[in-house]
């Protein structure tokens, strides 16, 4: 290998999808790498041209499609297990898991991390390691066709998971198709907007979550009400009506803060009171009963 090529190291996590792939996300806020971003928004503008996925002999080419346009450092696109005609939709619509002859994997690149996603679908490639071979050899030679100077080597370490709240967790960067969730609001399709201070919560906030198949929803319900409010009990009200709803357990108040960025506002003293299952003080608060409804229809709801 050329000296002057810089290897980039990533992490790679196969999980199975969650139903309906329905992806919940809050965009990184963190400037893009533009080695692999620009490859795959090259690609996918030029209709799958630009990157040709095969193993390293050249004997397979295997087909792809973008589950939306690369943006942000994030890509999202399923690998088939063979050549797909490009006219047949269907084939990468099929479900469940077993019938798919396709996985998804999921790029980030972005300056600080560089990270890949890969679904275990045994259907489709019988060991995820074949896949990761082949994503990396193929993206390796699109590089290397840009007269980029870098080259993708996979880590030794492949982490599995595939509980829900992973699997949330890890999908949490792609926020533009969240509008497929059902309503939650009485036949209101629900706009869940994310910005750096969601992303945030994402973070720190997840471990908190009784359900990672509402972790979206609930983040963004509870960051939606509870900024810009400035004062600490109405603040809280809105995290308190959240655990009492029972959709989250109570965080620490250093991320609390961290996230609302309301360390001058919330004090510990605030923030250990309020929150406190003993504290009675919200059953006649309209703010505090709107939440918890909320909460409440996100913690019903038919998934």
């Amino acid at each position: 290998m050329d000296a002057n090529f810089k290897k980039m190291h990533f992490y790679i996590c196969p999980f199975k999808l969650s139903s309906n792939e329905i992806w919940y996300t809050n965009p990184d806020g963190l400037e893009p790498e533009e080695v692999l971003s620009k490859i795959t928004e090259k690609d996918f503008l030029m209709q799958n041209k630009k990157i040709v996925f095969s193993d390293r002999h050249l004997e397979h080419v295997y087909s792809h499609l973008y589950v939306q346009q690369p943006a942000d450092g994030i890509t999202l696109v399923k690998i088939a297990n063979r050549v797909v005609d490009d006219s047949d939709k269907q084939f990468w619509r099929k479900t469940p898991l077993e019938h798919r002859a396709f996985a998804t994997v999921m790029m980030i690149s972005i300056k600080e991390s560089t990270r890949f996603y890969i679904e275990e679908n045994t259907a489709a490639f019988k060991r995820v390691e074949d896949l990761i071979s082949i994503v990396c050899h193929s993206l390796n030679e699109a590089l290397a066709r840009e007269n980029q100077k870098f080259w993708i080597e996979p880590s030794i370490h492949v982490n599995r998971q595939s509980d829900d709240l992973g699997v949330m967790y890890a999908c949490s960067v792609m926020n533009n198709l969240i509008t497929k969730v059902q309503d939650i609001n009485e036949g209101a399709t629900p706009v869940m907007e994310f910005d750096e201070g969601a992303l945030k919560m994402s973070r720190q906030f997840v471990c908190t979550l009784t359900d990672g198949r509402r972790t979206a929803m609930v983040m963004s319900t509870l960051y939606s009400l509870s900024k810009d409010k400035g004062i600490p009990k109405a603040m809280l009200s809105i995290l308190r009506a959240a655990m009492d709803a029972q959709v989250m357990v109570r965080p620490s108040y250093k991320n609390y803060i961290e996230v609302f960025d309301c360390g001058n506002i919330v004090s510990k003293k605030n923030f250990t009171y309020y929150t406190n299952p003993g504290y009675h003080g919200f059953h006649d608060d309209r703010l505090y009963l709107n939440a918890r409804n909320a909460f409440l229809k996100i913690k019903t709801m038919k998934l």
